[in-house]
């Protein structure tokens, strides 16, 4: 059995979430002094013992709505953000 696991990117790398910014073990988010993050992107796709079809089209799909999403948006994602989040994220795959 699989446990999951949200992760957070900030700083250029992807860490684990602390179980208090979930709201875990009663603790109250506003207490941690830290701002709840914002979703603005996410994509899915199937893995399949291992394989996955087309995962170069997922990945330049979810680059083009990371490019919509933050249009306009001060200190927005450079492409090279971009790839190195898509680049990590499949390393916690």
């Amino acid at each position: 059995m699989s446990t999951a696991t949200t992760l957070l990117w900030r700083g250029g790398l992807l860490e684990p979430l602390p179980d208090a910014r979930r709201g875990a073990d009663g603790v109250d988010e506003a207490d941690t002094g830290v701002i709840e993050p914002t979703l603005l992107v996410a994509d899915s796709w199937l893995v399949d013992e291992g394989r996955v079809r087309a995962l170069d089209v997922h990945r330049d799909r979810f680059a083009g709505s990371v490019d919509a999403a933050t249009a306009g948006m001060p200190g927005r994602p450079t492409p090279d953000d971009v790839d190195a989040f898509w680049t990590l994220s499949l390393i916690h795959i």
